[in-house]
């Protein structure tokens, strides 16, 4: 039986010098803030995996608040999941629609870089 691997490649951060780190390193970073005990987390972690898959414009990361409260603090996080997209380490935009499905998160993503590159010319 043969068994395939999954190359998933979404960053697990675990400090905030390395999701600070991370962020500034990556031109584009759609970044989920979630805690292990969060239903509504549970429910997105899939969806951020199939994201994965269709190859969004922008590096795909994940902060677990449980394991530093300070640094969701630092970021505003108000409740998770909070899904922030970053350019060049400042956040530009925040997805808030309640559709958390991989299409429509691939979509905000790709038109939230496209305007914030018009905006720059």
């Amino acid at each position: 039986m043969l068994f395939l691997a999954l190359s998933v490649q979404i960053k697990e951060l675990h400090t905030g010098v390395e999701l600070k780190t991370f962020l500034n390193d990556n031109e584009y970073v759609f970044l989920k803030f979630f805690m292990d005990t969060c239903g509504h987390c549970h429910h997105l972690a899939p969806r951020f995996i199939d994201l994965e898959d269709m190859s969004p414009q922008a590096k795909l990361a994940e902060f677990n608040c449980n394991t530093d409260n300070s640094v969701c603090n630092e970021y505003e996080v108000n409740g998770v999941p909070t899904l922030l997209l970053f350019k060049n380490g400042k956040q530009i935009g925040e997805y808030e629609s309640e559709y958390r499905d991989p299409k429509p998160m691939n979509k905000w993503i790709s038109k939230t870089i496209s305007e914030q590159n018009k905006t720059e010319m």
